[in-house]
């Protein structure tokens, strides 16, 4: 009798024991990991927003410094500024109207051992729009849909990125993950000129891991994609479109050693145009749509 008292006792000293298989499990993202996740996007958007301003500011001071030679060398007559103001209403007449799209998801993704195909909604949604002409963002975690909208007339300039972050977690800390996305994008663009000023447009994708063991961050050396860089002078104006898949190897992510992980896919544009002032301007015009609709995560 004492020893199966005893048994009994140990039986429920076990069963009573909590579950240590892990040290980051969580049915739910807490509001800080979503803020802490969107304020580091934030901060790497505006920094590459900020270093690209100044790379066409300085652009631009040689560019009007040409654009006045020509126009002290050039007599500009009342038809030539008839035909700019003329194009200068087609082209406002046909600029969209921007409306912005805001959206988020709470879930997070625990994989096991072997492949895992993940599929929104997804868990953070990141969106950064910049510049003298703010674009429209549109982000949905629900279907894995965003994009930035974005035009930049006479003077202006905009930037804007867009995108979707999951947390992964691993069956063990140890173990290693091939992430794979399924990544569509889509674009068009349009750099016109009238008269001397030009105007310019470029895009790309990036796929990015970040790993996390504790307080500690790691960041993983991500994948990048530059989709178009174009622009536009005096005489030729520049128009563009395409659609495709960022593939693998390009777009995959190998990670190890940590807890869990934030994984984000983003798309980033900028625009900027010029202007002189006797009545020429240029303009740039962006269209760009991605798609993430499901993940393979390949644990091993």
């Amino acid at each position: 009798m004492k020893t199966n008292k005893l048994n009994r006792r140990g039986a429920k000293q076990v069963a009573a024991a909590p579950e240590r298989d892990h040290l980051f499990r969580l049915s739910q993202v807490t509001a800080s990991r979503l803020q802490a996740t969107k304020r580091l996007f934030a901060e790497r958007q505006k920094n590459a927003f900020r270093d690209w301003s100044e790379y066409r500011r300085e652009k631009r001071v040689i560019e009007d410094a040409l654009a006045q030679q020509w126009i002290d060398e050039t007599k500009i007559d009342a038809r030539v500024k008839g035909a700019l103001a003329s194009l200068r209403k087609r082209t406002d007449r046909t600029v969209p109207t921007l409306r912005d799209g805001p959206s988020a998801g709470p879930p997070i993704f625990q994989v096991k051992p072997g492949i895992n195909v993940l599929a929104p909604p997804y868990d953070v949604g990141l969106d950064v729009a910049q510049g003298s002409n703010t674009p429209s963002v549109q982000v949905s975690t629900s279907s894995g849909r965003f994009g930035v909208v974005a035009t930049a007339i006479a003077g202006k300039e905009t930037f804007g990125s867009a995108g979707v972050a999951l947390f992964i977690v691993p069956s063990d800390p140890a173990r290693t993950l091939s992430i794979r996305p399924y990544f569509e994008w889509r674009y068009i663009y349009s750099c016109d000129s009238y008269g001397p000023p030009t105007a310019h447009s470029y895009g790309i994708v990036n796929a990015e891991a970040t790993g996390h063991r504790g307080d500690a961050l790691t960041g993983f050396p991500g994948k990048s994609q530059s989709l178009w860089s174009t622009g536009s002078d005096a005489w030729h104006d520049t128009h563009g479109d395409d659609s495709d898949v960022f593939r693998n190897p390009d777009s995959e992510l190998v990670v190890s050693g940590h807890d869990y992980y934030t994984v984000s896919y983003v798309c980033q544009t900028g625009a900027d145009s010029g202007r002189t002032g006797f009545g020429s301007y240029s303009s740039a015009y962006v269209q760009f749509h991605c798609r993430v609709p499901f993940i393979f995560v390949e644990e091993f």
